[in-house]
């Protein structure tokens, strides 16, 4: 798969650069349900001396061809590479690496072998350790239904609000 390319070379990348002190892989491709469609996410952590001048573009198109690069809805940012796989990205300083731990509970790897792609200084390992496992216990159906329900109830209401005018007030609660 051309992802699992990408993959390797981002791998590569990380290994070679001194400046990312750790790199996570999670997603699809670390859990083993990967298809040709999936996309591929990272967290990649630079060491807090580097990070304002790390070009976060820059070093991925030295991976792969980047289309478009931008920060998305999540607060993470998104790689479109002109290869057609689309990325997720999350750059961070090195002394936030404890973020990983924060995971726990929506997502999982079956390994840190699966996950980590780097660890200069053991503390990536120690705060991914605790999402070696299973997948996490889902809502299910319920919860579905719950979601659904919640957010047909929200467009019913902020529809309300806009035919009565309060324009700020339904922006609010629709965004």
């Amino acid at each position: 798969m051309l992802q699992q390319e990408m993959i390797t070379h981002f791998r590569e990348a990380c290994r070679g650069d001194e400046r990312v002190s750790g790199a996570l892989m999670f997603g699809s491709f670390t859990t083993g349900e990967a298809d040709a469609f999936s996309d591929i996410e990272f967290a990649v952590f630079i060491r807090d001396d580097a990070f304002e001048t790390f070009g976060q573009r820059a070093w991925l198109d030295a991976v792969s061809a980047v289309a478009a690069y931008f920060p998305d809805d999540f607060g993470h940012h998104t790689a479109l590479f002109e290869n057609g796989v689309r990325g997720e990205f999350h750059f961070m300083r090195a002394r936030d690496v404890s973020v990983v731990a924060g995971w726990r509970g929506s997502g999982w790897f079956p390994s840190l072998d699966a996950a980590v792609l780097v660890d200069r200084t053991g503390e990536l390992s120690r705060h991914a350790a605790s999402l070696v496992g299973g997948p996490p216990a889902r809502g299910g159906a319920a919860l579905v239904e719950g979601l659904a329900l919640n957010l047909l109830n929200l467009m019913l209401f902020g529809a309300n609000l806009l035919n009565r005018g309060e324009y700020a007030r339904a922006w609010a609660l629709l965004s």
